[in-house]
């Protein structure tokens, strides 16, 4: 069954490809994810992406919709640097002391994880302690969400938008 949903041609509810990608002068037959223009000769063949995650192509489509045009947030790490070198006044060497050459920007699957990481980076200085506050935490953790689908908007990962 095909489907025309925010400029996506979709067959069977799995199979899907942006309609500017295609021809769209051109007639076309869906098969094994696949479409195949309808003529007998020097046919134009289009492979359909396979949409697999767990919930439907509209609702990832929904999201990439949203987010492929935003432009990435400001990373959690970024909001660190301000304060140390532009609030604090401090230096590199005194921030390599504090924190080591450790990279401060893991990424998480829950919040309880980056709560446990913010806190334990918090706790390296009085003045850091008193930054990352629970709000600043949580606001560093939606972040890292929006970014994601930002960026996977933006490379066209539809499987990633939702899960």
């Amino acid at each position: 069954m095909e489907e025309i949903y925010k400029g996506f041609l979709i067959y069977d509810k799995k199979f899907y490809i942006e309609l500017s990608e295609i021809d769209n002068s051109k007639k076309y037959n869906f098969k094994d994810g696949y479409l195949i223009e309808n003529k007998e000769s020097n046919r134009t063949t289009y492979k359909m992406n396979e949409y697999y995650s767990n919930k439907t192509i509209f609702d990832a489509i929904d999201i990439y919709s949203e987010y492929k045009d935003k432009d990435v947030l400001k990373l959690p790490s970024s909001y660190i640097f301000d304060l140390w070198f532009n609030e604090l006044k401090r230096d590199a060497t005194s921030f390599k002391k504090t924190f080591g050459l450790d990279k401060i920007d893991k990424r998480f699957t829950n919040v309880d994880d980056c709560f446990e990481y913010w806190k334990q980076i918090a706790l390296k200085d009085k003045d850091v302690l008193k930054f990352i506050t629970d709000e600043k935490i949580e606001m560093f953790f939606n972040i890292q969400i929006e970014n994601d689908k930002i960026l996977n908007s933006k490379a066209k990962r539809l499987d990633n938008l939702v899960w």
